[in-house]
């Protein structure tokens, strides 16, 4: 909540043109951005995906709108705002608790995926494969098979599920994967209405 309020304060403290448009644009792509890292970290750690996307969605508004009104305060040439780069510094750091709980590589091609851009979002994903850290990998997993549902393609997707299974000690039937995956599926269109339009 303190980061959407932050949010509005720096959309609404905004006195340019430059500063509000940049503080905008910054807010949506952040809210982007945190809602998905959101989603795939409650598929890997557990939680409730929508619950979980709704949460890194504020904290990415925050962290994007004031990091757009700093690039439109600066060239705007203005001062920068050190209430916005305190609470972007804050929110900064829960976002980067999300990328370390499911690596860098599938955060970055979950959002890739958000915005349809599949072969971005599986060359992401072959590379988190590779990580030694078994959260990583498993959010690999999760992050091709819910390409796979999203571009329609449920066979190659149902053939990962035993692998979920394998690496989620959480789950034990591949039952419990499809459920998961029906939410996350669900959130993921949800997120794309919100902040796309989709």
């Amino acid at each position: 909540m303190k980061a959407l309020i932050c949010t509005a304060l720096v959309l609404s403290a905004c006195g340019s043109s430059h500063t509000a448009q940049g503080a905008r644009s910054g807010a949506t792509r952040g809210a982007i951005a945190g809602a998905a890292g959101g989603l795939l970290t409650a598929l890997v750690l557990g939680g409730d995906p929508a619950e979980a996307a709704a949460r890194g969605a504020t904290w990415g508004a925050g962290s994007g709108a004031a990091a757009g009104a700093m690039s439109g305060a600066q060239r705007d040439k203005a001062e920068k705002d050190t209430a916005a780069a305190k609470e972007k510094k804050r929110v900064d750091a829960e976002i980067a608790k999300l990328k370390k709980r499911i690596g860098e590589d599938c955060f970055a091609g979950l959002v890739a995926l958000v915005d349809g851009k599949y072969k971005v979002a599986i060359a992401y994903a072959e590379t988190a494969s590779q990580s030694r850290n078994k959260d990583h990998r498993l959010a690999a997993v999760w992050l091709t098979a819910i390409m796979y549902v999203d571009s329609g393609d449920q066979m190659n997707a149902r053939a990962l599920y035993p692998e979920i299974v394998k690496l989620d000690s959480k789950i034990s039937i591949v039952e419990s994967v499809e459920a998961r995956m029906a939410e996350a599926i669900k959130t993921l269109a949800e997120i794309r209405q919100k902040h796309l339009g989709a």
